[in-house]
């Protein structure tokens, strides 16, 4: 709260050194740890923080990104596997793992996490780059140059998408709450 990352580093350390068994400690060191370049000791502590709880999203996230900055891709892969598996609305762990399989050449897993993320957000430019990157490398080239000609046509024309991507919004929104009250007159 006082961005004092330094008095904060030295508040986690007692912690750990005083056995804390609370995951967050672990996680919280180990993104200061990140920050310090200290990247074996980030990754002991989230390696801590999961084994104190095997289910903690956020430990598995940090781990993954940082695997993936060490170029541990299959690793960083498996941890933001886990992280989407357990919540499948975390469009910035399947952004990243998209990237990664596409790195590692597992093009069909990039191709669905890209699809699924070009569901929900329709207009996300990088997205479709990536899909027609992962569609272009599995032979398929004319589509993919329709890929890269909608990522264009958003890119160039963006005010235009933006305003569309605020009316798609609403409508969603229009819907859900006419779901939720047709719902409640059901009851």
């Amino acid at each position: 709260m006082k961005n004092d990352e330094d008095g904060a580093f030295v508040d986690y350390n007692e912690a750990i050194k005083r056995k804390s068994e609370y995951e967050g400690d672990y996680i919280n060191r180990g993104i200061l740890n990140v920050k310090r370049n200290r990247f074996n000791q980030a990754l002991s502590d989230y390696n801590e923080a999961i084994r104190l709880d095997p289910k903690n999203i956020l430990a598995y996230y940090n781990r993954g990104l940082l695997r993936a900055n060490l170029g541990d891709n299959n690793n960083a892969i498996g941890d933001l596997d886990k992280v989407v598996k357990a919540d499948s609305t975390n469009y910035e762990a399947r952004l990243q793992k998209a990237y990664l399989e596409l790195q590692v050449g597992d093009l069909a897993a990039a191709e669905e996490d890209y699809k699924v993320i070009l569901e929900k957000y329709p207009f996300f430019v990088p997205a479709y780059q990536g899909m027609a990157e992962a569609v272009e490398k599995s032979g398929r080239r004319t589509e993919a140059r329709r890929i890269r000609g909608l990522a264009f046509e958003i890119e160039t024309n963006k005010d235009f998408y933006k305003k569309k991507q605020t009316l798609v919004a609403k409508n969603q929104i229009a819907k859900g709450i006419q779901h939720n009250t047709t719902a409640s007159e059901g009851n």
